[in-house]
C-alpha cells in the first residue's frame, strides 16, 4: 500500500512538472512570433557591400563599403517638411 501511496505521488508529481500540450503550442507560437519579428527587424536592417582591393602599386589596401538603407517616401516627407517648419 505505501509502495502504491509514493508511486501515485511521483506520478502527481511528474504531471505537474511536464507542460501541457496547450502550453508547448503557446511557447511555439510565442517563439514564432519572435523569429517573425526577428525576420522583419533585419530587413529593415541596411545592407552593407564592402569590397577591397589592392593599390595598383601595391602600397594601399582600398577598402570601399557601401551602405544602402530603403526608407518609406512619406517618412522623408515628413522629416524635410518639418525641417522646413522650423
Amino acid at each position: 500500500m505505501a509502495k502504491q501511496k509514493t508511486q501515485a505521488k511521483q506520478i502527481q508529481k511528474q504531471e505537474l512538472v511536464q507542460p501541457t500540450l496547450q502550453e508547448q503550442e503557446a511557447k511555439q507560437n510565442q517563439e514564432s512570433e519572435k523569429n517573425e519579428m526577428r525576420s522583419r527587424f533585419e530587413e529593415r536592417q541596411p545592407t552593407m557591400e564592402r569590397k577591397i582591393t589592392l593599390s595598383k602599386d601595391r602600397n594601399w589596401l582600398i577598402i570601399k563599403t557601401i551602405r544602402t538603407d530603403i526608407v518609406h517616401v512619406n517618412y522623408m516627407e515628413k522629416i524635410l517638411g518639418t525641417g522646413e517648419a522650423q
